[in-house]
């Protein structure tokens, strides 16, 4: 499979968008798609996610909810985390509070769940490109 550039992949990025709430990724996954130029799938379970991963889909970004029916995020982070090549924002209405707990599981950045409008929408927007800019341009 062929790399794709690294202007490509932070400028519209191969998006997966994990999440059981299905307002809740309908609305993650309209605000990449407004806001970042994101190509998006979508899954509701783990299961779902590892078989997309399976197909040999080359994602430039991973988007998942920390509690999922079938499993908590940190599990796919354990099983993905030494053979990925994109970044994982954790999403959880849990709070700010577990957010070094999700990146010292290997999360790149931890977003509580928000009603996304245009304000947001934009504000969003430029977090998710301030984390793609990290990862594939680090300092």
């Amino acid at each position: 499979m062929t790399e794709r550039p690294l202007e490509e992949r932070v400028n519209h990025p191969r998006t997966l968008v994990i999440d059981d709430e299905e307002d809740v990724r309908y609305l993650t996954v309209r605000a990449l798609q407004k806001y970042v130029g994101a190509q998006v799938d979508e899954a509701q379970t783990l299961e779902e996610a590892y078989a997309l991963m399976a197909q040999g889909i080359q994602y430039d970004l991973v988007l998942s909810d920390t509690r999922l029916p079938t499993g908590k995020g940190y599990h796919m982070l354990r099983e993905i985390n030494g053979h990925r090549a994109f970044p994982v924002i954790a999403l959880s209405s849990a709070g700010m509070h577990y957010a070094e707990h999700w990146k010292n599981r290997g999360a790149e950045a931890y977003f509580d769940k928000i009603i996304i409008n245009d304000q947001v929408g934009r504000v969003f927007a430029a977090k998710v490109k301030e984390v793609l800019q990290a990862y594939y341009y680090p300092n």
